[in-house]
């Protein structure tokens, strides 16, 4: 789990997990966006999803369709 952290350290993770089958997951709004697969941030009261199906794939995991309907889908950089 990837909690608030620099930049620096954050891309550290993702260039070492990048091509391997890590799912990385997250707890900072964005963070999809940036790399991580799988993303969990607030707003307002609610918990969102957000899901990098490029780094999932990247990977080489597949994540169940229900769960990808479920979020909002981004593409990192």
């Amino acid at each position: 789990m990837i909690g608030n952290v620099s930049r620096k350290l954050l891309n550290q993770v993702l260039d070492y997990t990048k091509f391997r089958p890590i799912l990385t997951i997250g707890t900072t709004n964005g963070y999809a966006k940036r790399g991580v697969i799988v993303n969990l941030y607030e707003e307002g009261k609610k918990v969102k999803l957000e899901i990098n199906q490029t780094a999932s794939r990247r990977a080489g995991l597949r994540l169940k369709e229900s769960l990808v309907k479920a979020a909002k889908l981004h593409e990192p950089y």
